[in-house]
């Protein structure tokens, strides 16, 4: 509507001046009987002149919101792209994390269980191994090619994903619990397990559909 709007205007006033300058062309208004002499040629010329600069502004202003446009349009694109590349690699990372077999023979073994988790390097790398570009797309938020809810699903995942992946190695035996305690923990990770396929499943297909639309 807002492109209409502009071509409108644009229309009415580069009709009349295609209008004026034919008609002094052919000096048809002679033709025609009209008294020139009345004419003031001044005041014609002065619309002429500031028709002119503002078709030029909008031309201009045309070429500009185009390239705008364009550009917001590419990052946009950039920005699914790459939450969606964070998502396969969370979703890929948090099931091999999830298969116990693995977990016990290349994870555990190269866990310090004297430190904490924040401080143990392997469940760190895992950790952040699918947000390498987050501060980009941060960036990319700030500048409007994330939309709010799209951002809060991104740190949604991202927390839960964490959560998981430092709660699933430091609890590596939950599937064998059996005080209440244990049980509970057992409990949590397969909740977190599942909010975490869901989120990334719907997210995944949201993003496939938008970047297959472009």
């Amino acid at each position: 509507m807002e492109k209409k709007n502009r071509l409108t205007l644009f229309m009415y006033l580069f009709i009349p001046t295609v209008v004026v300058i034919v008609l002094d062309y052919f000096n048809l208004p002679s033709t025609l009987g009209f008294k020139m002499s009345n004419v003031n040629y001044t005041l014609i010329d002065t619309v002429l002149n500031v028709s002119v600069v503002i078709s030029l502004y909008i031309i201009t202003f045309f070429l500009i919101d185009k390239r705008q446009i364009r550009k917001d349009d590419n990052a946009k694109g950039t920005a699914d792209i790459l939450m969606l590349s964070a998502y396969n690699q969370c979703k890929e990372l948090s099931k091999t994390v999830d298969t116990q077999s693995w977990l016990e023979s290349y994870i555990v073994p190269k866990i310090d269980s004297n430190k904490t988790a924040l401080d143990n390097r392997v469940i760190l790398n895992l950790q952040n191994t699918p947000f390498t570009e987050h501060s980009h797309i941060l960036l990319l938020a700030e500048n409007g090619a994330i939309s709010r809810g799209d951002l809060m699903k991104y740190l949604e995942i991202l927390e839960l994903y964490k959560s998981f992946i430092s709660l699933r190695i430091t609890f590596y035996d939950m599937n064998d619990a059996t005080t209440d305690k244990q049980k509970e923990f057992h409990s949590k990770i397969i909740n977190d397990k599942n909010e975490l396929d869901k989120l990334l499943d719907s997210e995944i297909s949201k993003l496939r559909r938008r970047i297959k639309e472009v």
